[in-house]
């Protein structure tokens, strides 16, 4: 699974695909929302994750948060 920023050209053209981030095997994205913190100029991507076991209940999970940078490359 893998975790894919977007750009999206609101007067014309398609999605396009500027950077992926890869997850653990079993983890799979539930939200993902843009964020930023109060002081820092800075552009985030804040990801949650869940991994299931049985029955599709999640286990466990994570929440990433990843930096987009000047280029739109996750760091």
């Amino acid at each position: 699974m893998s975790v894919t920023l977007n750009s999206n050209h609101r007067l014309s053209g398609p999605l396009l695909v500027l950077h992926t981030y890869e997850l653990q095997r079993e983890e799979a994205p539930q939200c993902i929302a843009a964020v930023t913190f109060a002081g820092d100029p800075t552009s985030y991507i804040a990801v949650g994750t869940a991994e299931s076991e049985s029955d599709n209940m999640p286990a466990k999970g994570r929440i990433l948060i990843l930096e987009v940078t000047e280029n739109s490359q996750l760091k």
